[in-house]
């Protein structure tokens, strides 16, 4: 009833209002989809995100778009593989301390080791171990000028100064723990690019690490740490983070109308002063959106849900 009384305030001076605001905010861009190369200076003040069917073939394209040379991924991956390396073995040496504490005395178990027993040489050289290995644990870092919207990047792309263009803000802290997970190094490159892959949690054992990189991802989401994320349209539900800029893929033309408003609401919400867009990669969402729909899945399964029996 409040959007009625606003509309019918402002109806003497509609043509007005509408032409301001379209001239206002009209902004054209000969390309946008070319996120990590020429077109990622369109994405301002805040993070991006792209919902697609397929997470995996999306953060593929871009990694290949991105550029980077077969050298400069091989290093990184050497990189990568020799940290592995130094993970193991610390892993190794860690259990090793663990199991030596287990099968010990609770009575030899005493904070205040004097220096003369053999049970604080025996804890300083397990430091020393632990301090070598991390050592040779080396730092993983991509070129700047493969990092969307750094300062290198934007002028290798656009030749000029920065504005309000939006980049990623990674600890170290976070790039060594990111390294360290024994997930695809796709991911850890892409992180280094600032860009985060929400993919499907499997459970078990042996993928614990996939949900550490989740977690992180999450995270880093929440605090907008990434220039962008890219994630199934399921990741609209059950979170409340807030984008500047959403893609929507061309194989979300048969996201349901309900699906497609949850999806837009995941754009600004934030400041006003800020520059929001919606870039939608099919006109079919754009149709779905005004147009009525016949099949409202959702409100089929509410019916379900409350229906007596």
């Amino acid at each position: 009833m409040y959007y009625l009384l606003l509309l019918k305030k402002c109806k003497n001076n509609w043509t007005e209002i509408y032409n301001y605001f379209q001239e206002k905010r009209k902004k054209t861009y000969n390309s946008t989809i070319k996120i990590t190369t020429n077109d990622a200076n369109t994405l301002t003040d805040g993070p991006t995100i792209f919902l697609t069917n397929d997470v995996k073939k999306l953060a593929g394209i871009y990694l290949n778009a991105s550029t980077i040379s077969s050298t400069e991924i091989e290093n990184i991956t050497n990189v990568i593989n020799k940290n592995e390396k130094w993970k193991k073995e610390l892993e190794k040496v860690e259990d090793g301390e663990r199991q030596r504490q287990e099968k010990k005395n609770e009575n030899v178990r005493d904070k205040n080791l004097k220096m003369d027993t053999k049970e604080y040489q025996i804890l300083e050289k397990y430091k020393k171990q632990l301090e070598i290995i991390r050592t040779r644990i080396q730092s993983v870092e991509l070129k700047k000028t493969f990092v969307p919207n750094s300062k290198q990047h934007i002028m290798k792309w656009t030749n000029r100064e920065r504005t309000n263009e939006f980049t990623c803000s990674i600890s170290e802290d976070i790039v060594e723990n990111i390294m360290l997970l024994n997930i695809s190094n796709a991911w850890k490159i892409l992180l280094l690019m600032g860009i985060g892959c929400f993919i499907r949690e499997e459970k078990g054992e042996e993928n614990r690490d996939q949900i550490k990189y989740m977690e992180i991802m999450k995270k880093l989401a929440e605090e907008q740490k990434l220039y962008l994320i890219i994630a199934s349209s399921d990741y609209i539900y059950g979170t409340n983070y807030q984008f500047c800029h959403g893609y929507l893929s061309k194989d979300l033309a048969n996201m349901t109308q309900e699906k497609t408003i949850q999806a837009f609401g995941r754009i600004g919400r934030k400041n006003n002063q800020m520059d929001y867009t919606l870039r939608i990669r099919d006109n079919a969402i754009i149709e779905k959106l005004f147009l009525p729909e016949e099949n409202k899945i959702e409100v089929d399964n509410m019916n379900k849900l409350f229906a007596l029996n």
